[in-house]
């Protein structure tokens, strides 16, 4: 294994590794000896040359891929369950002279925090908390983003008269992104969409889609970035579709699409995870129209054109089902 490929599988390692407990290289080898003792025991006495590129694969594939999930729903549990944040949730509310013990009785029972004048609740895409307008700080929460939004919505209707959630965790402020319209779903006035927009998996914020538009030039960019990327050498790849339309009689037309491998240097990638703006330093394109006037909300077989070229190339399709959800309202 070449020293790039090598990079490429600490790159994957090191994100995932510093949110996890084991702080040395070592703890983690000695768990993929645990849990493979018949691989170790058959393969890599065979191979022992590739010790470090076996570890580095398992750790990769196996460990991150899946116990990693399984670690951070144990986390959650063990701290629902030990109730870890009761005795600071207790102390924060004292040093504003609030008792929470005494006005609350959902917290004293059940150490949940009871919704009433004094909260909101913030649900997006980037934040999920409970606001006291008393504290200066914002109580997370480990709920689902769509079960929190559907029960904050029957609580401001007022079929819900009381509701109450375990805190999860402390923080002061909210997730901002700049420059960023943040799931900015796709409309009948294409001009207007803003320049740059993400979609992103909730329960994984390294897989997003992407969508940059150029007004002026009339150009839409859709990007898919995967947290499990893909390979070619050293090198990291993404797909990319390209268009272009034009604007006649108050109607949209496509005139122009592509797709795109867009090839990304290690380096480069790191990059584009926080930069739109930045290229890769190859592209392969596999199809490509020109001198188009395919109507841009055009159906075939009861599916959106456009939705039927990204739906053929990108891999996380609920992301691609809420840029479009809105679209059948108004065309």
């Amino acid at each position: 294994m070449d020293i790039e490929i090598r990079r490429l599988f600490e790159y994957k390692i090191d994100r995932k590794k510093g949110l996890l407990n084991y702080d040395k290289d070592e703890e983690i080898v000695e768990y993929c000896k645990k849990e493979f003792s018949c691989f170790f025991g058959e393969f890599l006495l065979q191979n022992s040359n590739k010790y470090n590129e076996i570890i580095a694969v398992i750790v990769d594939l196996y460990f991150i891929e899946l116990d990693y999930y399984e670690y951070l729903g144990k986390c959650s549990r063990d701290r629902i369950l030990n109730n870890y944040l009761y005795n600071d949730i207790v102390k924060i509310y004292e040093e504003k002279n609030i008792k929470i013990i005494e006005e609350d009785s959902e917290f004293y029972k059940y150490k949940i925090n009871s919704i009433n004048e004094n909260f909101s609740i913030v649900c997006n895409q980037a934040n999920k908390y409970l606001v006291d307008k008393r504290l200066d700080i914002n109580f997370c929460l480990s709920i689902r983003r769509f079960l929190l939004e559907t029960l904050s919505y029957y609580y401001k209707k007022g079929v819900i008269e009381n509701l109450a959630f375990r805190v999860d965790g402390v923080r002061k402020g909210f997730l901002i992104f700049d420059s960023i319209d943040r799931g900015a779903k796709l409309k009948n006035e294409i001009s207007t969409l803003p320049k740059v927009s993400k979609f992103f998996d909730l329960n994984n914020y390294e897989n997003a889609l992407w969508i940059q538009h150029n007004r002026l030039k009339r150009h839409l960019i859709f990007e898919e970035i995967c947290d499990d990327f893909e390979l070619l050498n050293e090198n990291i790849v993404t797909q990319l579709v390209h268009l272009e339309y034009f604007i006649e009689n108050d109607q949209y037309f496509i005139s122009h699409l592509d797709h795109e491998y867009i090839v990304y240097s290690l380096d480069e990638y790191s990059e584009r995870l926080k930069n739109s703006n930045v290229k890769g330093h190859r592209k392969v394109k596999t199809f490509k129209i020109d001198n188009s006037r395919i109507p841009f909300f055009d159906k075939f077989k009861n599916e959106y054109f456009l939705f039927i070229v990204l739906n053929s190339y990108f891999n996380h399709k609920e992301l691609l089902k809420e840029y479009f959800e809105t679209v059948s309202d108004f065309v």
